[in-house]
């Protein structure tokens, strides 16, 4: 099934319930989508992360406009060792 409706997609680098993979999957069928992959984080990454908490009201002023996302520039990932 494939959508033109304006959807905003997250997702966490260590989502256990919806992957990233499952994300970009269910963003494949989303014409109007705005894919987003949180660094760091697993489900549930709106209340948990400042950024996304910038995002996503920007979405929902307008879906029609691609929300500024300038802050995931300074998401940056664990460096285990």
């Amino acid at each position: 099934m494939e959508s033109d409706i304006p959807a905003l997609v997250f997702s966490g680098s260590y989502g256990p319930i919806s992957s990233p993979e499952w994300a970009r999957r269910a963003a494949e069928t989303l014409s109007s989508r705005y894919l987003y992959e949180f660094a760091n984080m697993a489900h549930g990454v709106m209340p948990s992360d400042e950024c996304a908490l910038d995002i996503g009201p920007k979405f929902l002023d307008d879906p029609t406009i691609e929300p500024d996302a300038v802050c995931m520039q300074e998401i940056i990932g664990n460096n285990f060792r």
